[in-house]
């Protein structure tokens, strides 16, 4: 049961706490009454929870959010700009996992219907003889290719 219901015209979000329904008309009248409280700063925000994840985002030195390719060190303050990070400079053939927000890691190459990915492993082989850094995310990529692989066989 939802009973605190939205009264904008259009809208039929409804709650079943009057505290989220208050919130969610400050999307409507576009009240911010929490202000950012970092001296010089004053962004606002329409509830507390995004003003907190503000000030820990900006205006402090943690940066909980690392690449975890081989190799790379660089940390974020958050998910966006890591994803952002990944994208731009290991390309499309890395990605950051939904179940480990904060890990990063090769994108195995897609299996074949058949499950026959010999020529997938003979191609990761190849790469991993031209270096060191591509040995490591080569031996990740045929980690992931055999956790699937197993997944796959025991599900039948």
């Amino acid at each position: 049961e939802k009973p605190h219901k939205c009264t904008f015209e259009g809208c039929s979000k409804a709650y079943s706490r009057l505290e989220n329904l208050k919130t969610h008309l400050r999307s409507h009248t576009g009240e911010k009454p929490y202000v950012c409280e970092h001296e010089g700063c004053n962004k606002a925000f329409s509830n507390a929870s995004d003003r907190a994840k503000h000030q820990n985002r900006t205006h402090s030195n943690e940066k909980p959010y690392v690449c975890k390719i081989p190799g790379c060190t660089k940390r974020y303050t958050d998910p966006s700009s890591l994803r952002k990070h990944v994208k731009t400079v290991h390309g499309p053939d890395a990605h950051v996992t939904k179940k480990q927000r904060n890990d990063v890691h090769p994108r195995p190459p897609p299996l074949k219907e058949n499950g026959d990915n010999e020529a997938s492993a003979k191609q990761s082989s190849k790469v991993s003889e031209e270096s060191p850094e591509a040995n490591s995310t080569t031996r990740s990529m045929e980690d992931c290719l055999q956790v699937k692989t197993i997944k796959t066989e025991n599900s039948v």
